[in-house]
């Protein structure tokens, strides 16, 4: 418990640290754990007991963040994973194809111009959207079995943006 709040301690910090013409801060993650992939149907392959304790820990961890909107591929194991924070702060899920993952960014800098949006993404798309948001696409790199990087930007005015990645 003490790692979560330890944790939390630094999503906070980094929130109140954030310059004023700031705005909006993107936190980015991989979807939480699936069961056995079917290959027939991967899109429809669910989260295991492991991914949805880890959704349930990704709620309780952003909960006192405010987050203003909640953003997830088509994919069901991206759906879930974000479920449990957005029916916490009574918002609905926004789904976005996969395949749209390029133009993601500015949607949400048009829809989302401040507050705290959640997006949940796979390994193959966060390197993309972590270097749209104003990193290096090599900071979002994930393997392929790792499930519990987070990736909180913040913009700045000028510049790249500020990045904290951690693990939940």
């Amino acid at each position: 418990m003490a790692t979560y709040r330890s944790r939390f301690a630094m999503i906070a910090l980094m929130f109140l640290a954030a310059p004023a013409a700031a705005q909006r801060t993107v936190v980015l993650v991989r979807h939480a754990e699936l069961q056995g992939q079917t290959m027939a149907q991967p899109a429809q392959t669910p989260l295991s007991d492991a991914g949805r304790l880890r959704a349930q820990r990704l709620a309780e961890l952003l909960q006192p963040s405010g987050v203003t909107a909640v953003y997830a591929t088509e994919f069901v194991r991206t759906r879930d994973t974000a479920a449990p924070l957005a029916e916490q702060q009574g918002l609905a899920v926004t789904v976005v194809a996969k395949a749209e993952s390029a133009t993601l960014v500015e949607r949400i800098r048009r829809e989302q111009p401040e507050g705290t949006v959640l997006v949940v993404a796979h390994s193959d798309t966060l390197p993309a959207l972590v270097a749209a948001f104003g990193r290096g696409a090599d900071e979002g790199r994930v393997s392929a079995t790792d499930y519990g990087q987070i990736f909180v930007l913040t913009p700045a005015p000028s510049g790249p943006a500020t990045l904290v990645r951690m693990k939940y």
